[in-house]
């Protein structure tokens, strides 16, 4: 079942996605924060079609270029958190960060070194 994008500006330069779980619980958030003219994702969500459909989606509906998010951060490794690192990274070449003690793990998911 496709997601309808649910985007909201809920600070001037963040905002709030909401992206499609394939579980419970059935959404998980995910915020872009601009900075400039690039932007950095917060969290990617999980590699499902829907998820990644409603991310375009979103990013169509407040009109940022995919191309213009620069940095990925995960906030943990948690598949339904990082699961598309991958895919976004490779799209707009996008720098990863996270915390040294979950390098390790969302190294694995987004199919990156550890080191970087």
């Amino acid at each position: 079942m496709r997601e309808a994008a649910k985007a909201r500006e809920i600070l001037d330069g963040v905002v709030q996605v909401y992206l499609p779980l394939p579980m419970r619980p059935s959404i998980v958030n995910v915020y872009l924060v601009r900075a400039g003219d690039r932007w950095t994702l917060i969290d990617t969500g999980m590699n499902t079609e829907d998820s990644v459909a409603a991310f375009r989606s979103a990013l169509d509906e407040i009109g940022i270029d995919p191309q213009a998010i620069g940095r990925l951060v995960a906030t943990h490794h948690h598949v339904d958190h990082f699961g598309t690192s991958a895919p976004y990274r490779e799209l707009a070449h996008a720098e990863v960060y996270t915390h040294p003690l979950e390098a390790q793990a969302a190294a694995a998911i987004a199919q990156i070194p550890a080191e970087n």
